[in-house]
């Protein structure tokens, strides 16, 4: 399942100190998303050096800092990024942008990195996390590949430990299972350094985690995972990062990486064969329908399919069960958002997945009343409306036939969640009837 990768390293690690002798600070505490003002590189070694080549990203309001530092380092010249100070559980986002290489599947992340002395206490710890990641964008998907340092004990059983990034988890950040245990020394001096290679790959169209190593220990990974879907015009490029994750004070804290280096290159294994090939809709596609027709294509020996489609917007992954045939259709339109999916039969692996944006928010609606709108007919004396959840419409959920030749919206705040068909005809001058309109869908769905 090689075929392009994006691996992320988020890294959050809270200090309260900032130590080392550094060089002229680059940037300051505002503006918060502030994009790297040079180009895009295709340098792969020391990518810690010039720090105005990193872009910085907020996740809620933290002051920060970001320049580079001559200690803690082994040549002279390391990157720093720090928090220090702003609104409770803010995270700073540290990354670098490179250009996109069509071809790299392939990745390895090595680095050292260091941070401050700091407690696992849940209540009390600078540090709640460092996440680490290296990405890959293209043609419409993000390929990566994160890890976190979680270093808080809390009275869940909760122990500092390492974790990945599933982005269509319930839990996003998901424990290794058995979980791997992280009791990391702090202290911002040599010989308190952590070195850390992250591996991976694109194989299949999916990440594929493969292996990290943590000071000398290495732990084999082999997990799966769909690429995530972007959103239209998203730029091809690669990108590493580290994170930190403030605490509930927002206790300033400073994270050292140094011999940053990201190499790529390009996939030399073939994907397994006897996998399903897609057939429509065409990748990365928007459509108006929520109920599309997935296609693919036979396998020979195959008897049954599964098809699966994931939602990041709910972090929902839906399964159509076992099918026949080669093509399905949800019994339910789907609702607005970015999707993914794929096919597999009973002993094969998954297929190259797609992405598929549902675009259908004029037929949805998240709060009642629903609206219900149609054009007027100029010789119509009255109308008649039905709404049912069964297109044959044997036994409306709502109906009204005294409605006026003046009326053109009907509000209609009695209905439950569901997938709803919805009809309305006019009568003529004469009191008759007529033909009922084209029969159409809406989907309600209120929290």
């Amino acid at each position: 399942m090689k075929s392009i990768l994006k691996i992320i390293f988020i890294t959050a690690f809270c200090f309260l100190l900032i130590l080392g002798t550094s060089l002229p600070r680059l940037s300051g505490q505002t503006p918060c998303n502030q994009g790297p003002p040079t180009p895009e590189t295709t340098a792969s070694t020391n990518l810690d050096h010039d720090a105005d080549n990193w872009g910085v990203y907020c996740e809620g309001s933290p002051n920060w800092s970001k320049q580079n530092v001559t200690a803690p380092s082994f040549d002279g010249e390391a990157l720093e990024c720090a928090i220090t100070g702003g609104s409770p559980y803010s995270n700073v986002h540290c990354y670098r942008n490179l250009t996109s290489e069509p071809t790299a599947s392939v990745f390895v992340l090595d680095f050292y990195f260091w941070f401050p002395v700091t407690t696992h206490n849940q209540n009390d710890s600078i540090i709640q996390a460092i996440e680490f990641t290296m990405n890959k964008w293209y043609q419409g998907k993000r390929y990566e590949i994160a890890l976190q340092w979680q270093n808080i004990i809390d009275g869940t059983g909760s122990t500092p430990q390492w974790r990945y990034w599933d982005p269509y988890g319930e839990e996003q950040w998901v424990a290794f299972d058995p979980p791997i245990p992280a009791i990391l020394t702090g202290g911002l001096n040599a010989g308190n350094e952590h070195h850390l290679i992250l591996e991976g790959e694109i194989i299949g169209g999916h990440v594929h985690y493969q292996r990290f190593e943590i000071d000398g220990q290495s732990y084999s990974l082999d997990i799966l995972i769909p690429p995530l879907c972007t959103a239209p015009g998203d730029t091809d490029r690669l990108a590493v990062a580290f994170q930190l994750d403030g605490n509930s004070a927002e206790s300033p804290y400073n994270v050292v990486v140094d011999k940053l280096n990201f190499i790529r290159a390009p996939q030399t294994m073939n994907p397994p064969a006897g996998r399903p090939r897609l057939i429509a809709p065409a990748d990365s596609i928007t459509t108006n329908s929520g109920q599309p027709t997935f296609i693919w294509q036979q396998v020979s020996g195959a008897s049954t399919y599964e098809l699966e489609l994931g939602s990041v917007d709910d972090r929902d992954v839906l399964s159509s069960g076992s099918i026949t045939g080669t093509r399905y259709t949800p019994n339910t339109p789907l609702k607005p958002g970015i999707y993914y999916w794929r096919v597999r039969t009973a002993t094969s692996s998954w297929s190259n997945p797609r992405c598929i944006q549902i675009n259908i928010r004029q037929n949805y609606y998240g709060a009642l009343p629903v609206a219900l709108t149609w054009n007027p007919i100029s010789w119509a004396t009255g109308y008649e409306l039905e709404v049912d959840d069964n297109a044959d419409f044997g036994s409306p959920e709502y109906e009204i036939d005294t409605l006026s030749n003046t009326d053109t919206t009907v509000s209609i705040s009695a209905l439950s969640n569901g997938s709803y068909f919805w009809r309305i005809r006019a009568k003529n001058e004469n009191g008759v009837w007529q033909g009922w309109s084209q029969v159409e869908q809406f989907m309600l769905e209120v929290p």
